[in-house]
């Protein structure tokens, strides 16, 4: 039996392929690149734009800080 790895979209939630995800560093300007929250974008929401992406970052940032 083999075991597939499929990889979650960080946007919509849909699954995916690894090799077919984007990963996208979304970091402030104070901010070191090591920083950066990362989110994966798949293949479906590839065409959102990027203010959706830079949102979500944002959103994994004040969970990480404020908790």
């Amino acid at each position: 039996m083999a075991v597939e790895k499929v990889y979650r979209c960080d946007l919509c939630g849909a699954f995916t392929e690894r090799g077919e995800l984007k990963r996208l560093g979304v970091r402030g300007l104070d901010d070191r690149p090591e920083d950066a929250d990362n989110v994966d974008v798949g293949p479906c929401c590839g065409t959102k734009p990027i203010v959706d992406v830079i949102a979500h970052g944002r959103e994994l940032r004040r969970v990480a800080v404020d908790g």
